[in-house]
């Protein structure tokens, strides 16, 4: 919240603080501090917009499959945002299997799966990066529009980055800053604090 805000410098202390909790306590407990410290981290780096850094986020060890996702996730749109179209292809594939062996439970009654938005999101940096911008926008604007039918509600899905603004950073990416607007600002229904 501090960080969508323009607070930049109140995510380090919350870092910090996490760093040390994972020293002491259980195996369970380490583990848990170890995704929320993976999970603020790439937040840390998605929102500063440091794509090298979310590149090369690894996953720190005991982290559960939501955790593990999310640095998968991180690693792909960094690995994309910065032209590494390998570095993408690769994060993609490790999410897709993690999505295929620890994410693929029931679906029923459900209109999106857990890290299935993350999985869709990556693919459509990885289309971006590999010079298919309509696949890559017609991806976003999928998995935007599910969020907005509230078919998304209930799922482990943090969003460090609005799948709507991240329509409007492809449309940037495009070169097309006008039509980029209007997802802007349909994000700012959503959330009307974010900086």
């Amino acid at each position: 919240a501090d960080r969508q805000t323009g607070e930049y410098k109140a995510d380090q202390g919350v870092l910090r603080g996490l760093q040390g909790m994972t020293t002491s306590g259980s195996r369970d407990a380490r583990d848990e501090v170890s995704g929320k410290e993976a999970e603020v981290a790439a937040q840390v780096a998605l929102e500063e917009h440091d794509w090298n850094q979310a590149a090369r986020m690894a996953v720190p060890a005991g982290a559960d499959a939501g955790a593990q996702a999310i640095v998968y996730w991180t690693n792909a749109l960094g690995a994309a945002r910065s032209g590494n179209a390998p570095g993408a292809r690769k994060a993609v594939a490790k999410l897709q299997s993690l999505y295929d062996h620890e994410l693929s439970g029931d679906r029923s009654g459900r209109g999106v799966h857990e890290g299935e938005m993350e999985l869709e999101e990556a693919r459509a940096w990885l289309d971006q990066v590999e010079g298919k911008p309509e696949e890559a926008l017609n991806r976003m604007k999928a998995i935007a529009a599910k969020v907005e039918s509230g078919k998304a509600e209930g799922l482990v899905y943090p969003p460090v980055v609005p799948a709507r603004e991240q329509v409007g950073d492809l449309l940037l990416v495009q070169k097309h800053p006008k039509q980029a607007l209007a997802p802007y600002q349909a994000d700012f229904t959503a959330a009307p604090n974010r900086l």
